[in-house]
């Protein structure tokens, strides 16, 4: 399959995964793969690319790679004492951290 119509295709997965998950008003932060910018157009939302080869860190203001990637750290240690979750089940542990994570 040709890189154009494999970044087609998954500009399609993208986009329709997305689509149901973020609110019109929603900005989203990613890194800046060819496939992401295209599909959060498609969808119609802001999109803030993080370009950390170039050097940039920031989406403005408000989000900051080093908080997401600190924040996906937490949450996976977190997960690791389960040895792994049923999909199923992830909105329930979810809420279950966001219930205790002040907790402690």
């Amino acid at each position: 399959m040709p890189d154009d119509a494999h970044d087609v295709n998954h500009k399609k997965h993208i986009g329709a995964a997305l689509k149901p998950l973020l609110a019109n008003d929603a900005v989203l932060c990613t890194d800046s793969g060819k496939s992401l910018g295209a599909a959060v157009r498609e969808i119609g939302i802001a999109h803030r690319p993080i370009n950390l080869a170039a050097g940039v860190r920031d989406a403005g203001k408000i989000s900051h790679v080093q908080n997401v990637n600190a924040h996906d750290s937490r949450l996976k240690e977190w997960m690791r004492r389960f040895h792994g979750i049923a999909t199923h089940y992830l909105d329930n542990y979810l809420g279950w951290r966001r219930r205790t994570r002040f907790a402690f």
